[in-house]
């Protein structure tokens, strides 16, 4: 897979974590051995997408589309996800795992765009942390 976070967003700037999740996280990228703990924190965080509910348990997410390819961010905090999608941006919140298992097989997710707190994740590694946390 190419680097869509560089594709789409740009260059990461100097960052500092939010929450306790990006700090898992910043762990988990020194250590790799502290990534389960991070994959397990991030089905369990409350984690923000672009979008707007329709109806009862229908909600229209905002995805981008990279050369034909469908990637959804995702953020980590509010205040991120309107540095990327603007101020106005309309957002809902799930809990970790339901949108991954929205995404799960289907589309790549890129968490925390812009941010030292980022990264994409396939369909397979969305799978595998369902599957194993």
């Amino acid at each position: 897979m190419l680097n869509l976070i560089k594709r789409i967003f740009g260059p990461k700037p100097k960052d500092k974590a939010l929450n306790p999740l990006e700090a898992l996280f910043a762990e988990a990228m020194r250590d790799p051995g502290k990534r389960g703990g991070f994959y397990a924190a991030l089905l369990e965080a409350d984690l923000y997408v672009g979008g707007s509910f329709r109806g009862p348990g229908e909600a229209d997410l905002q995805f981008y589309d990279v050369d034909g390819e469908k990637v959804l961010p995702v953020f980590s905090d509010v205040g991120r996800l309107q540095r990327v999608l603007g101020p106005q941006a309309a957002w809902l919140k799930f809990k970790g795992r339901d949108i991954l298992q929205t995404l799960r097989d289907r589309k790549p997710l890129v968490l925390n765009p812009f941010s030292e707190f980022g990264r994409e994740f396939d369909e397979a590694e969305l799978a595998e942390i369902l599957e194993k946390y």
